[in-house]
């Protein structure tokens, strides 16, 4: 490919800012830098001729921009319509098995995205990890405006038919939601600070194309304040109350970095391409919530919009009642799964069919053809299997004749082979 290759150091001045890992101390998944070779733990972002490609993001131009890491030791991302190599100073993500899945996008953030970096020097217009399937293989990138970004043949690509993005798992039983405001206040509110002594509660509200956290203040009025455009905003109706069991979210200290599990609590603009997050901050001898924006805390207080950044407290998930960190279950393995080509034997050249069965129907699962006798972790040629049965059809026109096999695998990080199939390339024509 004709890329901008990106050589010295001194073109990628790598921003080693406070927070550099996703989230909480306590969470293992991690962005760290390249020092050569692939940790075992790297998030996989996609395929291309049978090999695996990860998820990567670097300082870039004032943004962090999520971008795929290649075989060869290069991150590359499109930006400005172009795409760019670099050979140093980036980083990978890393993460525990079964702790993150891809999600297919549909308009709106899941809760539980995971951000993957920014596109201005003021970091207010977060970027995330977005994936898309592009001239035969997968790709992986950043979703900004809708769409799928991904640096391909020398130039940014812009996808936007079926984007999935990476995301924490979430727990099944923490049931963290909003609520209408019906004249009283839910025994199960979340606290998000108080005043004079008396609590107040995590609010949103829709206003100028946006839905903005804020405070429902206290005596039980039924006022739900917000910050915005330099003022404070008061409304009486039409409001949400945060609502969540006993220990299932916990106020964690923001040091630079939004944790991946993070709860979101709205957005900035009427497309939806800027999230907002709860943040609490102390003030005038009170705590008071509102919207985590460009690395402060933005609160209404006496008519205006105060701009808080000292000390900031952002609200974030959590699966138990002594430690922060992201929601992690165990992958859900399916039963009875099988693989087999649609013949025992194919010419080089041929398109090979592969039927599928007993699959989870998860954006995980995948199946690849290798040669038969590799370690059941050697990745050849790979596809996503998201359905729980259906068809693939692999054109691999480098094949060499000689013994092969289908493997089915249910996770990104298990290499465990859930089913397998033997088959032949065979010399010679039609």
């Amino acid at each position: 490919m004709n890329l901008n290759q990106i050589r010295a150091a001194a073109v990628c001045m790598f921003l080693l800012i406070a927070g550099t890992n996703i989230s909480a101390q306590q969470s293992d998944i991690q962005w760290v830098p390249y020092n050569g070779s692939i940790p075992t733990n790297a998030v996989v972002g996609g395929s291309e001729n049978g090999q695996p490609m990860y998820v990567g993001r670097v300082s870039f131009e004032g943004g962090m921009h999520p971008g795929k890491v290649i075989s060869g030791g290069f991150c590359n991302i499109g930006w400005g319509g172009k795409e760019y190599s670099f050979n140093q100073g980036f980083e990978i993500l890393t993460a525990p098995a079964n702790s993150v899945t891809w999600v297919e996008y549909r308009g709106t953030l899941p809760s539980n995205a995971i951000p993957g970096g920014y596109n201005d020097p003021g970091q207010v217009e977060p970027l995330y990890i977005a994936k898309h399937a592009y001239k035969g293989g997968e790709h992986c990138g950043k979703l900004w405006a809708n769409a799928c970004n991904i640096g391909w043949g020398g130039a940014e690509i812009v996808l936007n038919q079926k984007i999935f993005v990476l995301a924490t798992v979430t727990p099944p039983k923490t049931k963290v939601q909003w609520v209408s405001y019906s004249g009283s206040i839910p025994a199960n509110a979340v606290v998000g600070g108080s005043e004079n002594g008396q609590s107040m509660f995590v609010g949103r509200v829709s206003f100028q194309g946006g839905m903005h956290p804020g405070k429902i203040l206290p005596g039980g009025g039924g006022i739900c304040n917000i910050g915005w455009g330099g003022k404070e905003h008061s409304f009486n109706s039409g409001f949400e109350v945060l609502t969540a069991p006993a220990n299932t979210v916990a106020w964690v200290e923001y040091k630079g970095s939004v944790p991946a599990n993070a709860i979101l609590g709205g957005y900035n603009d009427a497309g939806k391409r800027e999230p907002l997050y709860i943040a609490k901050h102390a003030y005038k001898g009170g705590e008071h919530s509102g919207k985590l924006w460009a690395n402060a805390c933005n609160i209404g207080w006496g008519g205006a919009e105060v701009v808080l950044k000292e000390k900031i407290y952002i609200l974030v998930a959590q699966t138990s009642s002594s430690v922060a960190q992201p929601a992690v279950i165990n992958t859900v393995k399916a039963t009875g799964a099988t693989v087999r080509t649609t013949s025992k034997s194919y010419f080089v050249g041929q398109t090979i069919t592969v039927e599928y069965s007993g699959f989870p129907g998860s954006s995980s699962a995948w199946i690849t053809i290798v040669t038969k006798g590799k370690a059941d972790s050697e990745w050849g040629e790979s596809q996503y299997a998201r359905e729980k049965s259906g068809k693939l059809e692999y054109d691999i026109p480098f094949i060499s004749p000689g013994e092969y096999e289908v493997r089915g695998y249910f996770d990104s990080f298990d290499y465990k082979v859930q089913a397998r199939y033997s088959f032949k390339i065979e010399s010679g024509g039609q």
